[in-house]
């Protein structure tokens, strides 16, 4: 019951939103999001801590960061450890303006050179991630973002004899 409120709400928020945003939007969400990699790649976490709203908040699998504060501190500890040697690579995957000039956008990440607690390397992760982007000015930043970890894809089947 509780998830057929939550589309409730979206529905109602997305149906508020004119139909389209301009071109110059998806164009910032895109150098948004190529920011926020560069950052991760060149394990930096206060530039990636930058590409977020100041009262911007981040949940992952590895922590919670809230605050710009907050969160390069979230990031710190990720890169100081299982990312340490990682690198990334982030796409949108969708995006769609809100009421209140907030566009909630969609990105599909690939994490390599991860380790696990044991210390042993990962293989390439895959994280979903929702944001809801904010404009705080003239920039767009992040104001919110749930990363969620997807499980590997299954492993490829033999090809049966007919």
């Amino acid at each position: 019951m509780k998830t057929i409120g939550h589309i409730a709400t979206l529905a109602l928020l997305m149906s508020a939103a004119p139909a389209l945003a301009n071109a110059s939007d998806e164009k910032a969400l895109q150098t948004l999001t190529a920011r926020f990699a560069t950052a991760w790649n060149q394990h930096d976490p206060r530039a990636m801590a930058t590409a977020y709203t100041e009262d911007g908040v981040v949940i992952d699998p590895f922590g919670k960061g809230k605050g710009r504060a907050g969160i390069e501190k979230s990031f710190g500890v990720l890169m100081a450890g299982p990312g340490k040697k990682s690198s990334t690579t982030i796409e949108i995957t969708d995006w769609a303006p809100i009421k209140g000039g907030h566009i909630l956008v969609d990105l599909a990440q690939v994490v390599m050179g991860l380790v696990g607690p044991d210390g042993k390397a990962l293989p390439p992760t895959r994280f979903s991630i929702g944001c809801v982007a904010s404009k705080a000015g003239k920039e767009w930043g992040f104001r919110y973002c749930h990363v969620g970890m997807l499980p590997p894809p299954p492993p490829a089947t033999a090809a049966r004899a007919p």
